[in-house]
């Protein structure tokens, strides 16, 4: 029985692969999207039946597409170093990924445990919501509304788009846009916690993401930022003539994912990698989702509310399509996807490290820490608990790795110096005086003109963003050691990530770039840190939310128009300003 569903598999996959093939060559755009779409959904589904067993369909559809496009990140950078990216090692690729889900077919089927391992709840399928019809109409008359009213907040952007030289977007951009996005906002956390069908909130929560970060792409007609430009130019030469001389060391993987989407598409170059880093933000919506209900067993209500929230995290670095931006997004899906995995190993661990694989082929800023993130899982997780000398020896090798990972990306950025003569130094006087270490920590205060309502609570929540997340993933750690004596992956991976940023921001010096760029490299590890407390954060603050359900209306109505305002203020604060307190000095 396995063996004939293998076969019918097989001819599924096929069929994907050879439509996927034929995009490349296919004239009409449509069809070439519908082929495209079709392959790595479907695939994702092959995949998925194996990876996900157990889970609804649209869960293993989503994670299994999901993993897919990680392996064809992987599979596009190792095709591009060892050949070039022409037409026919596009399709090279597309056949070594549907290889690669054929492989994890056969091997689940005879070794099912190989990959998953099952943790309750299951996420009832969709037509559960049939036992509630007037909720469930009501939701889903609520989803419609605040996609159509997400639809009008991205026409706001179009209409005001421009290709003058701007400081900020805000210029442009009228007042309108902050009422609808707020409206959105409320309206998505009124209808998860509302109880309506909360599960159909996920859809205008996951666009709401995406109009979060896609201010600029969507303002800016000519483009956003320096760094877009030079990696749109660098893209548009791979597709163009399959390789640039010299081959980069970092960056192939969102080059090759590009090329590829582009080919697959009819040379949408531009477009894709316009898009690419606000579309990848907008599905950590999802991956939280299935995180907090997979590990915890939140309630959907809390649950969606909760996912809905990481618009609060630090965005800024998911509004244009950079290496480290993709990256970056990479790793939050990464860590929040690794929470069932920390509680029940209800996630595989395999994939965690393809995604790893897939962030380090992009930027290895973010795929080294995550690289570490994954081994730290892997070990904490593949072992039981013991008592006396085994214990001891477990906690023993846990302190070994994370002093290796502490040091990781200082000796990474000394041993790339060495190969490439970039001149990395070391700061030998911070490592003599650790005083110097905390005062090259400290940032300069802004001054700002108070008693403007609007801006100062905008503001006040960027001084207090950082301290609000750290605080949340603390309780988010005690509530899960409480229930579950798990969680402290993300303490520790947190540690290591912290003491990388500390020797970056004081040990290791960086001669070779502008002095006031030399802190940008530790400033992306911090961002790292609080990314990894993130799922710790969602936690916590899903079973406030949870509580809060249980309490007076009111209090549900509070607490939803305050997350809402936050989350308005992450917007704003995500993009170069011009207002009373601060003012961009960059004219785009």
């Amino acid at each position: 029985m396995q063996t004939r569903s293998l076969a019918k598999h097989t001819a599924f996959l096929s069929v994907f692969t050879a439509g996927a093939v034929a995009a490349l060559f296919v004239p009409s755009l449509p069809v070439r999207a519908v082929l495209t779409a079709i392959f790595f959904v479907g695939t994702g589904v092959l995949a998925g039946n194996v990876l996900f067993a157990g889970e609804a369909w649209p869960w293993r559809s989503f994670l299994g597409a999901l993993s897919t496009a990680a392996a064809t990140m992987v599979a596009g950078s190792a095709v591009y170093y060892l050949y070039r990216l022409d037409a026919a090692a596009t399709a090279a690729v597309i056949v070594a990924v549907a290889a690669a889900a054929w492989t994890v077919m056969a091997l689940g089927r005879k070794k099912p445990k190989l990959f998953h391992a099952e943790t309750s709840p299951r996420e009832p399928p969709p037509l559960a919501i049939a036992a509630h019809p007037f909720r469930a109409a009501a939701g889903a008359f609520a989803a419609a509304a605040l996609l159509a009213a997400g639809g009008y907040a991205f026409a706001v952007l179009r209409a005001a788009a421009t290709d003058m030289s701007i400081r900020s977007p805000w210029d442009v951009v009228p007042r309108m846009f902050f009422i609808l996005f707020f409206v959105v906002a409320l309206g998505v956390l009124a209808s998860a916690l509302g109880g309506f069908a909360p599960r159909l909130a996920l859809l205008p929560a996951t666009g709401l993401a995406l109009l979060a970060a896609g201010v600029a792409a969507s303002v800016y007609a000519v483009g956003y930022g320096f760094d877009p430009f030079i990696h749109q130019a660098t893209e548009t030469a791979i597709f163009q003539a399959g390789f640039i001389d010299p081959k980069p060391l970092y960056y192939v993987g969102q080059y090759a994912f590009v090329t590829i989407l582009a080919r697959l598409l009819g040379g949408e170059v531009v477009a894709v990698d316009t898009w690419l880093v606000p579309a990848a933000f907008a599905l950590v919506v999802p991956c939280a989702y299935w995180s907090l209900r997979k590990a915890f067993d939140f309630p959907p209500s809390a649950a969606a509310a909760a996912a809905a929230s990481v618009i609060l995290l630090p965005l800024a670095s998911f509004v244009a399509t950079t290496p480290q931006g993709l990256a970056n997004a990479l790793f939050l899906m990464t860590v929040f996807l690794a929470l069932p995995a920390v509680v029940a190993g209800a996630f595989p661990r395999p994939v965690l490290f393809l995604l790893a694989a897939a962030a380090t082929t992009v930027h290895p800023l973010a795929g080294i820490p995550l690289l570490i993130f994954a081994t730290l899982v892997t070990y904490l997780t593949a072992f039981e608990r013991t008592k006396g000398v085994g214990e001891a020896a477990r906690w023993i090798v846990l302190v070994e790795l994370a002093l290796a990972g502490s040091v990781a990306l200082p000796v990474v950025f000394i041993l790339n110096s060495a190969v490439s003569g970039i001149g990395v130094g070391i700061n030998v006087e911070a490592l003599r005086s650790p005083a110097v270490l905390f005062e090259d920590l400290q940032t300069t205060q802004v001054a700002t003109r108070k008693f403007m309502a609007v801006y100062d609570f905008v503001y006040s929540w960027r001084a207090w963003a950082s301290v609000a997340l750290i605080g949340a993933a603390l309780a988010g750690l005690v509530a899960a050691w409480r229930r579950f004596r798990t969680g402290l992956v993300y303490a520790v991976a947190a540690l290591v990530f912290f003491v990388n940023y500390v020797l970056l921001k004081s040990v290791v010096k960086f001669p070779f770039l502008i002095s006031y760029e030399r802190s940008n490299y530790a400033d992306r590890i911090f961002d790292l840190t609080l990314f990894v407390f993130a799922p710790m954060a969602a936690v916590a603050l899903a079973a406030l939310l949870a509580r809060i359900n249980r309490s007076f209306p009111a209090l549900r109505v509070v607490a939803a128009v305050l997350l809402a305002a936050f989350m308005t203020s992450s917007v704003y604060l995500a993009y170069p300003r011009r207002d009373k307190y601060e003012s961009s000095r960059g004219w785009s």
